[in-house]
């Protein structure tokens, strides 16, 4: 049996995935490595996925001069959708 700390709470051994440790994790906002590694792997493929993108138009370099007003927002509608689509999946991995 475990111990009782000074705090009051019992010094448990690690236990398998569905004990004390995963409760733990749950409470924490911790999420478990199967969903971490999923949100990982969609990011990294959606980076490849924009680096092919680019090379498939030559790998456009900006002019150093200022971007248009339609420029400017079709690069904030970009950054927009992107965080979103990142939030969606990451919502819907938890």
């Amino acid at each position: 049996m475990g111990e009782v700390a000074p705090g009051g709470a019992a010094n448990e051994p690690d236990v398998p995935a569905g004990g004390s440790v995963a409760r733990q994790e749950r409470a924490a906002g911790l999420w478990r490595i199967r969903y971490a590694l999923t949100v990982a792997s969609i990011t990294a493929v959606v980076g490849l996925v924009m680096a092919a993108v680019l090379a498939v138009l030559g790998f456009p370099h900006l002019e150093h001069k200022p971007l248009s007003t339609s420029q400017l927002l079709d690069v904030v509608k970009l950054v927009l959708g992107t965080v979103a689509g990142v939030g969606v999946v990451a919502a819907g991995s938890g």
